[in-house]
């Protein structure tokens, strides 16, 4: 449960949720590069920069993989790429990849024996929006150039400071289905613990294209979440 310190918007949508978590995933995947198969099952891999990254694998083209390498952790993973990265990349972006994912290569994409979870395809989270139990209101008034008067004020609903609603994700491994049971069990531990992280750093962060005005603020009141494993925790959460 959120408790909300003021919001621009009455509501959060689902697709802003999983947007603004996916930013603070890859926050932690800049970190931690470990943190890639946790953030490729979770938030899916179709994008442009992806797909050209495995075309390029398929052609086995040294180049053009190069290429495709540097724009995919630049524009879809966002990683701030350092002297040792560049110099990797250049020289086998291969290697590159593999500290990404050891699954991640050539002969695999040919052989097709590439895991499910790096295939370009969407991810196992489902986001919901958010409602909340209290709105109220804020006028923008815009001001003539000439006059240097507003004559037509603006009114536009948002979320006042205390007023709470529910965060809630439904993770399923839709596309681990034929995963031994082991794997899949050390997968789903591995993706809750690492959404839980994502959760909490946009706590510290806030959601929404305002934040360093203040708005979008929320404090995390009720952390829970539910699995069947009876063995697996996350700190600082609680399992309901």
């Amino acid at each position: 449960m959120l408790k909300e310190h003021v919001f621009k918007v009455p509501m959060i949508r689902g697709s802003s949720w999983k947007g603004a978590l996916a930013a603070s995933a890859r926050k932690l995947v800049r970190e931690n590069k470990e943190y890639f198969p946790q953030f490729a099952r979770i938030w899916g891999l179709g994008s442009c920069e992806y797909r050209q990254l495995i075309d390029s694998l398929k052609e086995d083209n040294r180049e053009e993989i190069r290429k495709a390498a540097i724009y995919f952790a630049l524009f879809e993973l966002g990683l701030s790429l350092d002297k040792n990265d560049i110099s990797v990349i250049k020289n086998d972006p291969l290697e590159f990849l593999k500290n990404l994912s050891q699954n991640l290569t050539i002969t695999n994409v040919k052989n097709k024996t590439l895991f499910p979870f790096l295939q370009p395809h969407k991810g196992r989270a489902i986001f919901y929006p958010t409602f909340f139990d209290k709105v109220s209101y804020e006028i923008i008034n815009p001001h003539d150039r000439k006059r240097r008067a507003g004559i037509n004020p603006i009114y536009y609903e948002i979320v006042p400071e205390g007023a709470r609603g529910k965060l809630q994700i439904i993770y399923i491994p839709h596309d681990a289905v034929l995963s031994e049971s082991q794997i899949l069990k050390d997968q789903v531990k591995e993706d809750i613990s690492f959404l839980c992280r994502a959760i909490e750093k946009t706590e510290e962060e806030g959601i929404g294209a305002k934040i360093k005005l203040g708005w979008g603020r929320f404090e995390l009141m009720d952390k829970k979440y539910f699995i069947t494993d009876k063995d697996f925790s996350v700190e600082g959460w609680y399992k309901c």
